[in-house]
């Protein structure tokens, strides 16, 4: 049997980072502030965005895939 979490958006485009709790819980804070990390994930993406890659990359960010961690055996 698999797990789904079917009302949660499905995608990058509709998470989004929020620290309070880790900050609050561990007293921890990013050592990279956004637009640094932004600036490094771009730079190290950009090799690999092929035009191959690019066109399918809609639906790969969209879709929903089995969680193996989810997964439960009856």
């Amino acid at each position: 049997m698999h797990i789904y979490q079917l009302d949660r958006p499905v995608g990058v485009k509709s998470r989004a980072s929020d620290n309070t709790k880790i900050t609050r819980m561990l007293n921890w804070s990013p050592n990279t502030g956004l637009r640094e990390g932004l600036r490094r994930t771009i730079q190290w993406y950009r090799p690999l965005a092929t035009a191959e890659r690019l066109a399918n990359l809609e639906s790969q960010l969209t879709r929903r895939e089995v969680d193996p961690e989810l997964t439960v055996t009856p």
